[in-house]
């Protein structure tokens, strides 16, 4: 590049800032995830120093336990059902978990009976991660949650609110 090029000094910049997103670690706080949700324009809202949002199959929550050594992030799909299911989803998360490395995918059981089909994965951040990593790791777990969800939701229409 030719440094007397007007706009060399800015693609400079961008390229070192690029840089540090994937060299420089940090501790992992609330605010980093924060700072993913912003840079992509997710909605979202924070309670009890977690992270609460939603997606179209499903809806998360974000959060860093232990500490700072681990990030939390969970997400269910937004429909209960009934226990006539269960065996149906167990099956579903049984297969997901099987072939999937991530996210672990549950069926939780609710005080009334009624079954919620979740997702989950931990990332140790014990030494920190760079700004990539946070990001990357948000991301996969999102996309990957809500692509398990659409096909169960479509396997299963009752998780989607209808009736089979």
């Amino acid at each position: 590049m030719d440094p007397t090029n007007e706009y060399a000094p800015e693609i400079i910049e961008q390229c070192n800032r690029a840089l540090d997103r994937r060299r420089i670690v940090r501790p992992v706080e609330l605010a980093r995830i924060v700072d993913f949700f912003e840079a992509n324009e997710y909605n979202y809202e924070v309670n009890d120093n977690r992270l609460h949002t939603g997606f179209t199959h499903g809806f998360y929550m974000f959060s860093v336990v232990n500490d700072g050594a681990d990030v939390s992030m969970w997400g269910a799909v937004r429909e209960e059902v009934s226990m006539e299911l269960r065996q149906r989803l167990l099956q579903a998360c049984n297969d997901w978990n099987t072939s999937a490395t991530w996210p672990k995918v549950y069926v939780a059981s609710l005080d009334d009976g009624r079954q919620r089909l979740c997702a989950e994965q931990f990332v140790t951040a014990r030494l920190g991660l760079t700004d990539s990593q946070v990001s990357m790791n948000i991301d996969r777990f999102i996309t990957s949650a809500e692509s398990f969800f659409k096909d169960q939701i479509e396997r299963i229409p009752a998780l989607g609110g209808t009736q089979e």
